[in-house]
């Protein structure tokens, strides 16, 4: 998925119980107006959506949340807001950046099942924001709780983000 994407697809997560993980797998979508099935898969085809067995996200940068793209033409500091509710201890909140982790957030014994991330990042050129739980605690099916969202783009100077490797390992 990280390969689509820092080739430059916009690329929505979906997860279904067709997965290869029986449990409780889903994409939720932040559906704008009247619920129906149309405006649910519009939500997911702009990527205002997360796949999850459980835990629910949410990611906001400057305001904006998942599948927006933050258009900048100066370096900048961006305001990163995010975090992650279940009913299981969720261990750790995981910020990536063009598919790498750049701040972890712990969770605490006083709230194991919420955990909130603010971040600022200083940014001078194209990138994709994202989270995910990392966690072992299982859920009812026995299976390791699994949250992501959809990623927050960041064009820069009007580019997207490219990443030669990325495009040579897909090409392979």
């Amino acid at each position: 998925y990280y390969k689509y994407l820092n080739i430059g697809l916009k690329m929505p997560i979906s997860t279904g119980t067709d997965w290869f993980m029986y449990d409780f797998a889903r994409v939720y979508a932040e559906v704008r107006g009247p619920l129906t099935v149309a405006s649910w898969l519009d939500a997911v085809k702009a990527g205002r959506c997360q796949a999850t067995n459980g835990p629910l996200l949410t990611l906001k940068i400057d305001g904006q949340s998942m599948g927006s793209v933050i258009e900048l033409k100066d370096r900048t500091t961006l305001k990163i807001e995010a975090s992650a509710v279940g009913r299981h201890s969720l261990q750790r909140l995981q910020l990536l950046q063009n598919g790498k982790v750049i701040k972890t957030q712990l969770a605490t014994a006083a709230e194991p099942g919420r955990i909130q991330l603010n971040h600022e990042v200083r940014i001078d050129g194209p990138a994709w924001f994202a989270v995910r739980i990392d966690s072992d605690t299982k859920n009812e099916f026995d299976r390791t709780l699994f949250a992501h969202s959809s990623p927050i783009y960041v064009q820069f100077e009007g580019r997207g983000v490219f990443d030669v490797e990325a495009a040579r390992g897909l090409l392979k």
